[in-house]
Formats: C-alpha cells, sequence, structure tokens
C-alpha cells in the first residue's frame, strides 16, 4: 500500500445526522478541501453520548491502519462559528461484515488529530458516539472540514 494515499476520497461519505446541505452535509467529510476553504460537514450530536456517527463506506474491503481528523481549534471560532465545536473523539470501528468492532476511543482533542492503530480490512470504516469539547459544557455539534483514511 501507499501510505501518502488518502483512501477517503474513494469512499462513500454518511452520517448520522446534521446538516444535509449544499454547504455542510457529509460529502464535506472527503471533498479534498481543508480548513482554509471553509467548507465542513456540521454534525448534530445533542447531549454526549448519543449515538451520533460518520463513516465511509467501500465497494470492496481497504486496508486501514490510520486516520486524521481536520477540524477547527476548541479555543478559537473559526468560518464564522463559535467556540467549542472541534471533533474531540469519539470510538473508531471498523465493519467485520455482520457487526461494528470498536479499534479504539479518542477523546479530549483540542485541535485536528491522527490516530495510527494495527492494520485492518474492512468495506466500512465510522467514528461512533463523536463529540465535540465540552467548552460550552455541551459537546454538541462538531465541524469536520477533512476526514483522511491510510493504509499506514
Amino acid at each position: 500500500c501507499n501510505p501518502s494515499t488518502n483512501l477517503a476520497t474513494s469512499a462513500v461519505a454518511t452520517f448520522s445526522g446534521g446538516s444535509t446541505s449544499s454547504s455542510y452535509g457529509p460529502f464535506r467529510l472527503n471533498d479534498g478541501q481543508l480548513q482554509s476553504s471553509c467548507g465542513f460537514c456540521w454534525l448534530k450530536t445533542g447531549s454526549y453520548p448519543a449515538g451520533a456517527w460518520v463513516e465511509y463506506r467501500w465497494s470492496t474491503p481497504q486496508p486501514v491502519a490510520r486516520v486524521w481528523f481536520d477540524t477547527t481549534s476548541a479555543y478559537y471560532s473559526s468560518c464564522g462559528q463559535s467556540i467549542g465545536r472541534n471533533l474531540a473523539g469519539g470510538k473508531i470501528q471498523y465493519w467485520t461484515g455482520s457487526s461494528y468492532k470498536t479499534i479504539t476511543t479518542v477523546s479530549s482533542r483540542i485541535t485536528d488529530w491522527e490516530v495510527s492503530f494495527s492494520q485492518v480490512s474492512t468495506t466500512r470504516l465510522r467514528l461512533y458516539d463523536l463529540h465535540a469539547t465540552n467548552i460550552t459544557g455541551l459537546k454538541m455539534n462538531p465541524m469536520i472540514f477533512e476526514w483522511r483514511v491510510f493504509c499506514q
């Protein structure tokens, strides 16, 4: 595998809810535009934990071992949005063919973040129980500018 190839570009992005508008829908997760473009996916999470998720689906199994999320800073407003709307964490899960299995749980992130793990082969990858930072006391409605996936 080529560790610099973003596997997300060939995936179909979906989510549990949020904006489906032409500006803030799930297609923003893998459109190749970073924070400087101000094009983000807006996720409705409700009170944490609420089962909110973002997911990639591929038509064939992909070797997955690393993810990177471009989100806003927890302490600064970005693209006209209030503070505390960064993606702070969730459970990284893959599809086994019959159910989701948790790879790792991430929390307390305050800006862009990356996680490496043992490679798995899957047709689906998701971040489950995702949430924003608790600066405002709500952990709600994070912004994701881009979600990239790599084989190593």
